[in-house]
Parts: structure tokens; sequence; C-alpha cells
């Protein structure tokens, strides 16, 4: 069973554990679930350990709606603000309505209201655990 976010799934193995796995990592973490399927630790330990060790960090605590302690303690301002000025253009409300409408139609940027600042996100495919994350954050604060 699995439930999609953006950039993350919400799975679950075998024994019932949740995970938000990064989609760039979903095929493999599936594979190494099909491939624990039916086996105990003592049958072949080292594919479990390698198992907890990839993704271990990504389980939820039980529910699948808990965001996994390694999401958590990101300092999610900080990362957010270094995002956006890396990849977002701030609205402005100097444009005249052809300039804003450019941009709404823009389909390779996603518009998100950060504080009282508007901003235009370009879509790109996250580089690693905490870009899913910070991307997560931002679809969530979007008006549209």
């Amino acid at each position: 069973m699995s439930k999609h976010l953006k950039n993350i799934s919400k799975e679950q193995d075998t024994d019932g554990h949740w995970y938000w796995v990064p989609l760039r990592l979903l095929a493999e973490f599936r594979n190494s679930i099909i491939e624990l399927e039916g086996k105990e630790y003592m049958d072949c330990p080292k594919v479990f350990d390698a198992f907890n060790e990839n993704y271990e960090k990504y389980m939820t605590g039980g529910d699948p709606d808990n965001v996994p302690d390694f999401y958590k303690e990101q300092n999610m301002n900080k990362l957010v603000e270094n995002y956006l000025s890396k990849h977002a253009v701030k609205d402005n409300p100097d444009w005249g309505e052809t300039q804003a409408e450019q941009w709404r139609n823009d389909d390779s940027y996603f518009y998100a209201i950060v504080g009282d600042q508007g901003y235009y996100i370009k879509n790109r495919t996250p580089s690693n655990d905490i870009e899913d994350l910070i991307i997560e954050h931002l679809r969530g604060l979007g008006p549209y």
C-alpha cells in the first residue's frame, strides 16, 4: 500500500512499518521489499542490515502521516530560505498583468506563499532527501 505526495511516497513494508521514501529511491525500495518478503533475519542478515541502513531513516514510527525524525531534524525555515534564494523568483506587485499572467501560465514553475511573500518556484527534480522535503513543504503552501 502506498500514498503519494509530489516527491515522496508513503510506503509500507511487509511488516506494516510506514516509510516516507523519496520518489528517486522508490523502485529500489520496492525491490528491496520484494527481496525480503517471506524471509527472516536469520536467513539473510546482510540483506536486512543493508535495507535498514538505507531506509530506516525514512520510517515514520507507525502512522503513515507521522513525519520521520530524519525530516523533522532539519531546520526547515533556513532550508526553505536557502532553496528559494536559488530556485525561485519573488512575485512582484509592480509587474503588469501580462507579466504576472506569463508567470502563472509557465508550467516550469509552481507558486507558493511563504510568510507574506509569493514566489514562483522552479519545478525541478530534487537532488537529495532534503530537497524532497523542502519541495513537499512549499507545494503545501501554494494557493493553486
